[in-house]
Formats: C-alpha cells, sequence, structure tokens
C-alpha cells in the first residue's frame, strides 16, 4: 500500500517508518529497499484485503493522476459491513480499479457487485500477445458512426476472456504511445463493442470526476441503429449483428453496381 496512517495522518513509506494500516488498523512497517518500489506492508505475509495485490510502478503512475486523498480509499458496504480499499475513488464515487495481475472471473464479479458504480483500467502491456489481439479486434470490427460517435462492433475472440463478460467498462492500457481502447458492457445484438478514446482526454475527464461515457446510452443508441437498419431491409434482428452488417453491406455495393451501370432506371421503370 502506499498510504498508512502516522499520527492519524496519511504519510507515505519512509525508512524506518511505523503506521497504521488505514484499512484495518492493524500496525504496518514500511518496506523501502532497492528491488521495489517503497510501501506499507503488514508483518509477515498477512494482508487485510483479500483483493489487494503487489503495487507496480505502473499502479503508481495512474495513482498519481488523482489527489492523494483519492487514492487508496477505505470503501465499506453500509448493511453488510464488507470493507475493501479502492485504487482510486473519485469525488463523484465512481470508482477506478487498476487490474496488472491476473484476476478470475469470480473476483471481477465480486468487486463489480460491491463496488456497483465503478470502472476497470487493465494493464494490456504484461502480456506480451495482449496488445496485439486488442488492436486485431479494433480493426477487425465493423465501424459504426453514430452523431459523429464512432465505434467497433464485432466478436469477442480478441478481448481477454477474464473480462469478456464484464457488467462495467473496461479501458485497456495499452502503454503511452496508444489511445484507450474501451470495452463496453453489454452487447449490441450479440456483438461486442470497442470505442477508442485519447488518453489526455480520459484522464482528465476521470481527474473531473465524471465518467468519459454513458455506456448504456451508446449502447441502446447503437442498437436502435442497427435495429432500424435490419426493419428497412427486412432481416430479423434474430439473424445476428454480422449478418445484419454484412447483407447491409453487400445492398449498399449493389446499389452502387446499379447506379454505375444504370440499370436502376430499368428496375424502376419495371
Amino acid at each position: 500500500m502506499k498510504f498508512a496512517l502516522v499520527s492519524d495522518q496519511r504519510i507515505e513509506a519512509t525508512p524506518d517508518a511505523k503506521g497504521a494500516c488505514p484499512g484495518c488498523g492493524d500496525p504496518v512497517i514500511a518496506k523501502c529497499g532497492k528491488q521495489k518500489i517503497w510501501h506499507w506492508a503488514h508483518k509477515g505475509t498477512r494482508t487485510c484485503d483479500p483483493w489487494w495485490e503487489p503495487e507496480t510502478e505502473w499502479h503508481r503512475a495512474w495513482k498519481a493522476n488523482f489527489p492523494n486523498e483519492q487514492q487508496e480509499v477505505r470503501h465499506q458496504d453500509a448493511e453488510t459491513g464488507e470493507w475493501h480499499i479502492a485504487d482510486v475513488k473519485v469525488a463523484s464515487g465512481l470508482v477506478l480499479e487498476f487490474q496488472h495481475s491476473a484476476i478470475s472471473t469470480d473476483e471481477i464479479q465480486s468487486r463489480e457487485a460491491f463496488y456497483k458504480k465503478m470502472l476497470w483500467i487493465v494493464d494490456a502491456t504484461r502480456l506480451k500477445r495482449t496488445v496485439p489481439k486488442i488492436e486485431g479486434a479494433f480493426r477487425s470490427g465493423k465501424e459504426w458512426q453514430l452523431n459523429g460517435f464512432r465505434a467497433i462492433v464485432g466478436g469477442l475472440a480478441n478481448i481477454p476472456l477474464e473480462f469478456r463478460e464484464s457488467r462495467h467498462v473496461v479501458l485497456f492500457d495499452c502503454g503511452p504511445d496508444f489511445p484507450f481502447y474501451c470495452l463496453l458492457p453489454g452487447r449490441v445484438l450479440d456483438a461486442a463493442t470497442l470505442v477508442c478514446y485519447d488518453r489526455k482526454s480520459v484522464i482528465d475527464c476521470l481527474r473531473a470526476g465524471s465518467h468519459f461515457v454513458d455506456a448504456a446510452q451508446l449502447q441502446n443508441q447503437l442498437s436502435a441503429s442497427i435495429t432500424d437498419i435490419a426493419t428497412k431491409m427486412n432481416v430479423p434482428i434474430e439473424a445476428g449483428f454480422e449478418f445484419i452488417v454484412q447483407y447491409y453491406e453487400l445492398k449498399k455495393v449493389e446499389q452502387a453496381l446499379l447506379r454505375r451501370t444504370g440499370l436502376h432506371r430499368f428496375r424502376r421503370r419495371r
């Protein structure tokens, strides 16, 4: 952990310092070696929060985008008493969970059920194959324009398996030279939605305490747009997104060829 309580003040680790865990109140000691980033730790191998994971420079860099008072915030369920330490909790109450290490689908579901209002920020650089896969998913999907908004809708084959069924926004951090690739929760018919965002814009938005995308509204708009096209083409929605889009594209090609050859005038006369 980055902070401990020393004389009731949240303090970062310094050599030989002693403090109390902001979560459970037990004593913690400062770990200030040369191999790992300086941090506080419970004595031995014990941790009070089962969702804790070893912190990396990547975690610290993300936390540094936010004021100290928004970092490592104790979040408690008023009804059950269960508590966990959120990586970041902005002024609006939105929780940001930074995920570097591997995580199970069950734990993802548990965190989402506990925090309710949250989003994931995932280090996609941990495994070499993840970034190319996500880029591939973005390139191979079908581009959909909606009120000036560009979204890619397609299959889930290249999305990291554990996050495919997330009920909250998942932001994949592919490194400083890449934009953010954002997986929206839910489906447009039977397909997933990936959106590409400028890094600075997203961070500025989150620092201001607001969510950078209304996922439900966007998904509803995309579904309505695609459903409308399917209805006009007399294609059943049950055919699925891929079929509807392919049929739509074939129709556009057909119309273009008819216009080019002049046969569209012949069809009208008939």
